[in-house]
């Protein structure tokens, strides 16, 4: 569970430089004294990490689901595989900005914007959870090898908190990041999934290191039940 809070510190680099019009963008309470927009930036990440929970209890469930009649490691190596896969791809095939929301997300996206209300930022919050990420798709990677619904919440909730600090940073301080760090950004991102796409092959392949590379094999497992 290291790995996800390591994710999401790493990867609030790239939320900021993602999601930072989005957060630079957000109403203001009506009530503008310095604990109330710190409260309403607050709820809007609630609403955020609220959606990349319900997302790891998903993908838990069916790395659970997966797992019957297969074994954990050449799950976890699959997925490692199509990260590292998915970074090539992208470094390579860049998607142009703006493609994959749809119509009704920014309609709703639009109303909540012009709200000042706590339940709006809230409801921000849930719909930036569900904008297409290829680092919330590498979280939501390690949550399905997770193996169960409720470990792939959890792993979900500490990446959502691992983002968490950045993106409270640049809502409070609006413009206080240079734009020529977003340049550094783009690049610290794909290693770290790659990063992590190897972590996952390698406990995938069951080699005995700790932490690293346990020993997956069901023989290890029960022989640890016996002692």
């Amino acid at each position: 569970m290291i790995s996800a809070i390591m994710l999401g510190l790493i990867g609030s680099l790239h939320c900021l430089g993602m999601c930072g019009p989005i957060v630079l963008a957000l109403p203001d309470a009506r009530r503008r004294t310095r604990l109330h927009t710190f409260t309403a930036k607050l709820i809007y990440n609630v609403g955020r990490v609220a959606t990349y929970v319900t997302l790891g209890l998903v993908a838990g469930a069916l790395g659970y689901k997966l797992e019957i009649g297969t074994a954990q490691g050449w799950l976890s190596i699959l997925l490692g595989v199509a990260i590292i896969i998915g970074v090539i791809r992208v470094k390579w095939f860049p998607a142009r900005p703006g493609t994959g929301t749809s119509k009704a997300w920014k309609a709703v996206m639009a109303f909540l914007l012009r709200q000042k209300s706590y339940p709006a930022l809230f409801g921000i919050g849930l719909c930036n959870g569900l904008l297409p990420c290829g680092l919330v798709y590498v979280a939501l990677a390690g949550a399905m090898a997770t193996g169960t619904a409720t470990s792939g919440a959890v792993f979900m909730a500490l990446f959502g908190l691992g983002t968490t600090p950045a993106m409270l940073t640049v809502a409070l301080a609006k413009n206080a990041i240079p734009l020529k760090f977003h340049a550094t950004i783009r690049k610290t991102i794909p290693i770290a999934a790659l990063l992590f796409g190897l972590l996952l092959v390698l406990r995938g392949l069951s080699l005995g290191i700790p932490y690293i590379s346990p020993n997956l094999s069901p023989t290890a497992a029960g022989s640890h039940s016996h002692h």
